[in-house]
């Protein structure tokens, strides 16, 4: 992003100033439209990767003894939730480009 800003303030510094500010208005524009895509479809696929941790570790529990998993359920349940939930979040925040207001 700063390098397309840098690059078109070296080769439209010649432009009226007000030209120059509504043109690069429309370049961020249109470059963070474009990198939302980017962003969107990689929180698409970062949200069926934790799905699938999600029923990869409740499949797991399919081999353990059914006592054992219902006595710890809830925590069992709780830990795989908070665990995947602030991984997603970690992943998704990295995603975020300073300044785009996709927060």
């Amino acid at each position: 992003m700063r390098q397309s800003g840098d690059y078109y303030a070296e080769v439209a510094k010649q432009y009226e100033r007000e030209v120059f500010k509504k043109i690069q208005k429309e370049l961020f524009d249109h470059v963070l439209q474009n990198l939302y895509l980017c962003f969107d479809s990689q929180l698409k696929m970062l949200s069926q990767t934790t799905q699938q941790k999600v029923d990869s570790e409740l499949k797991k529990l399919e081999k353990k003894d059914l006592d054992e998993v219902c006595e710890n359920l809830s925590a069992i349940l709780k830990a795989l939730s908070d665990s995947n939930m602030n991984s997603f979040a970690k992943r998704a925040d990295s995603l975020i480009i300073e300044g785009s207001g996709w927060e």
